[in-house]
């Protein structure tokens, strides 16, 4: 017999599955997005259920956002948490509360400084007073605010500690910062693994087990010293650099390292890695040398199956510098117009001959025509088996019944495709999923 219930089936559900619900539904807390729902704090007023839930877990409380302005002492925190001012939560109270709230577990937390303020040193000695906690931290900040930090941690003991990430406007005064030469509680952490220095800080690590470093505006000589001291280095990004004007640099070699991000494909020239497999250019390539790269290739023997750049020339310039990466299988590339290099692909076999997934960067297909992503598919059907095209303005053609033939025809080649179009119809927004395109 069907009892029906008022109740709804929500409020069903056992507060262990509430929460990994809670828990799925956030995005990274630590993350720079601004325009999400502020939790815990929100979810713990939608009904007495959620709220004892939220109360319930404090893992939920252990990621703490905090945002200190010259205007407010106020700090925004939670797993997710707007910069509206309806979203605060003052200093002392909310932060006490979290923590109180947060147990033992582990603290993960974000801390923007604009400025040095009156309340800065109390909120660091709060801080610092938890560095027995800390797992991964993000702090964005002047230099002062740093040297202050490291003069407060000295030798403090950092057991759980994971990754950091330091940001600071102040790119040129690392130099000036004492306490960083006093500080050893990150050259002792036993779990730190990832560094973030934005600019570069010659902070002592652990030597042992860093694997992922991440570095902006190095001066040349200090990258030997830096991959020197960091032999278990296995991911590498160098985000910003300085001119380096060095005519005949001495390649630095380094067996460990995998995974490379690098401003231009020109900074080959400082490195042999015979390990590497993911290779990123960050900045847009203008100029392409080919010997370099083929230098790079040869001395280094490596075997790059990722391979992220970006290309403003077309034409045979696709061919040459994609040819010089024989064996790559996944290519998220940026260009201007995209048929140069569905063309090369489509034409020449030889030419990334095992390429299984291709991302197209930037604005490369707008429109997008779905019969030149069909000839492509069926010229590599015997390896391609994924494109991303990303947002496009519009997708030809625009009879229904010609796309819907030529979506069944990638489908049959085996290809999945993914496709956001921002395009208006008569009926409103509708999704395609057979064959991964999402059309809106």
């Amino acid at each position: 017999m069907f009892v029906q219930t008022s109740e709804p089936p929500i409020r069903c559900l056992p507060t262990e599955l509430l929460f990994q619900i809670f828990d799925w539904a956030l995005v990274d807390a630590l993350s720079d997005s601004r325009s999400a729902v502020q939790c815990p704090w929100t979810l713990a007023h939608v009904c007495m259920q959620w709220r004892q839930a939220t109360l319930s877990f404090p893992s939920l409380w252990s990621k703490l956002r905090i945002h200190i302005t010259e205007s407010s002492s106020f700090i925004r925190l939670g797993r997710l948490t707007p910069v509206s001012p309806l979203g605060s939560i003052h200093f002392t109270a909310g932060l006490d509360y979290a923590l109180r709230r947060s147990g033992s577990h582990p603290l993960s937390f974000r801390v923007e400084f604009s400025d040095w303020e009156d309340y800065s040193q109390e909120l660091l000695i709060q801080l610092v007073s938890l560095s027995h906690r800390w797992e991964d931290i993000i702090i964005i900040a002047p230099a002062e605010i740093f040297n202050v930090l490291f003069d407060l941690l000295g030798s403090a003991q950092l057991p759980l500690l994971q990754s950091i990430h330091f940001q600071s406007p102040s790119r040129f005064y690392w130099d000036d910062m004492p306490a960083k030469d006093r500080c050893t509680a990150f050259q002792t952490a036993p779990k730190l693994r990832s560094a973030s220095l934005n600019p570069i800080l010659m902070l002592r690590l652990p030597s042992s087990h860093i694997t992922e470093l991440c570095i902006s505006y190095p001066d040349p000589d200090d990258i030997p010293i830096i991959l020197h001291q960091l032999p278990y280095l296995e991911s590498f990004w160098l985000t910003g650099f300085k001119p380096w004007n060095i005519d005949h640099p001495v390649p630095t070699l380094h067996r460990t390292l995998r995974k490379v991000e690098l401003p231009s494909l020109d900074h080959l020239a400082f490195f042999t890695l015979p390990f590497l497999t993911h290779l990123s250019i960050s900045a847009i390539s203008r100029t392409l040398n080919g010997p370099i790269i083929a230098s790079f290739l040869s001395r280094s023997s490596c075997t790059i199956s990722h391979l992220q750049i970006s290309l403003t020339r077309t034409g045979r310039n696709v061919q040459d510098c994609l040819s010089l990466f024989r064996y790559v299988t996944n290519l998220e590339i940026g260009i201007v117009g995209y048929r140069y290099l569905f063309d090369n692909l489509r034409r020449n076999p030889s030419l990334l001959s095992d390429l299984e997934s291709l991302k197209l960067l930037g604005d490369s297909m707008h429109p997008c025509n779905l019969k030149e992503v069909l000839a492509l598919a069926e010229a590599r059907s015997k390896t391609l088996r994924f494109i991303d095209i990303g947002t496009c303005s519009s997708v030809e053609p625009t009879e229904r019944e010609e796309r819907l033939e030529t979506e069944r025809r990638l489908v049959d080649a085996g290809l999945q495709v993914h496709l956001v179009v921002n395009e208006k119809h008569r009926r409103g927004t509708f999704f395609h999923t057979n064959y991964h395109c999402i059309v809106m």
